[in-house]
């Protein structure tokens, strides 16, 4: 059990109570230890913020970001491959294709 558990910091034994008024011992069972300057502590103390949940939301943002980018190549990955077997294995010209639909579009030799 968390809250009788006993840790070391400082050189000193102190004993860990979780916040149970909002219920972050039931959500958060991690802890991640930083270290920063002094002046960058001195800044944060006057900043009067919630340190803590500042850095969930971005560490989790952070991650979202991430996955939503391993989507979006894979995704690429799955249309190259159906565009290559469509092509037959040829090379995909974008200049070329954007010149026909121009051509298409506004006539021959638009610029």
């Amino acid at each position: 059990m968390r809250d009788k558990q006993i840790i070391l910091y400082k050189r000193r034994y102190i004993r860990y109570i979780p916040n149970l008024e909002n219920g972050d011992a039931m959500k958060y069972d991690t802890t991640l230890l930083i270290k920063i300057d002094r002046k960058t502590k001195q800044k944060m103390q006057s900043a009067k913020l919630n340190w803590s949940e500042a850095i969930r939301e971005f560490i989790q943002d952070r991650l979202d970001r991430r996955s939503r980018l391993a989507e979006a190549t894979a995704s690429m990955n799955r249309l190259r491959r159906i565009s290559e077997t469509k092509t037959k294995g040829k090379k995909f010209d974008s200049t070329a294709f954007i010149r026909k639909m121009r051509n298409s579009r506004y006539g021959p030799n638009s610029a």
